[in-house]
């Protein structure tokens, strides 16, 4: 792919951190509505745009799924159910999501009002979280034997992203698929497979007529841009451990040094036009 260029800003500093989290490929970063989050020794921080700090928003936090209103969606650190909770930002009060269908909560993704997930009965979902309205459909594995679950990766109006690992056979690579369900036309509109890819690393975004995604292997995960129209692919990043889009910004964190699954250092970088 070509290399683009974008202004990088470090917005974390983890010479403190008793862990060195965020640790791959985990929802502990999030770019909502311009605004940074990202989980630290269990808890929550947002970058303060202001003070170029970063803010304590909560304890007791382990991952992020993504913002509705004036809140965050959140799993509690010491939560071991499938229990989901909205953390309202202002009050600091926790509500629990009325809604429990998940084979494992840890892959649900939430892009307000719609939060999308892996059903008990092996279906991808979409839960409008405002009016209860639910839809699912089936998951494509191409006649493959499946090794992980469907990940959630995007969950939008209109498209549905999420990756799967698949195994082609005895004594080949395992592989990484990547598809974009179109909710409008009821069925996959793209599908990008990554040979012997790491779905550790595994994340995709639907952004402008361009899927953004990362996952080749453990020792290479830059974040990688491709045009759905021209196929044309741009590489955005270094190597990454953790990543989130929104508008013109992504959000990621680079590779420690010490150990290739835990995160250095937290970067907002404005998109290469």
């Amino acid at each position: 792919p070509q290399q683009g260029n974008g202004s990088t800003i470090q917005v974390s500093n983890f010479e403190k951190a008793k862990n060195k989290s965020p640790r791959h490929g985990e929802k502990s970063v999030g770019l909502f509505d311009g605004q940074v989050y990202w989980i630290q020794d269990n808890n929550l921080f947002a970058y303060n745009i202001a003070t170029k700090k970063p803010d304590l928003i909560a304890n007791n936090v382990s991952v992020i799924y993504g913002k509705h209103k004036n809140s965050v969606l959140i799993r509690p650190a010491s939560s071991n159910d499938l229990d989901l909770y909205l953390l309202d930002l202002g009050s600091k009060s926790f509500t629990k999501l009325p809604f429990q269908d998940f084979y494992y909560n840890y892959d649900a993704y939430l892009n307000s009002p719609y939060l999308c997930y892996f059903s008990k009965s092996n279906k991808v979902g979409r839960f409008n979280i405002e009016t209860g309205g639910n839809i699912t459909f089936d998951p494509n594995f191409n006649g493959r034997s499946v090794g992980f679950y469907p990940k959630i990766t995007d969950c939008q109006a209109d498209f549905i992203v999420y990756a799967q690992g698949t195994y082609p056979g005895p004594g080949n690579p395992r592989n990484l698929e990547y598809k974009v369900y179109q909710v409008s036309r009821s069925k996959y509109v793209f599908e990008k497979t990554l040979d012997n890819g790491s779905f550790n690393y595994a994340n995709a975004k639907v952004q402008d007529n361009k899927l953004y995604y990362t996952g080749g292997d453990f020792n290479n995960t830059p974040v990688v841009s491709v045009d759905l129209t021209t196929s044309k692919e741009t590489s955005i990043t270094q190597s990454v451990s953790t990543w989130d889009i929104s508008g013109e910004y992504l959000v990621y964190g680079l590779k420690g040094s010490e150990f290739y699954d835990l995160t250095k250092e937290i970067f907002i970088q404005k998109l290469p036009q």
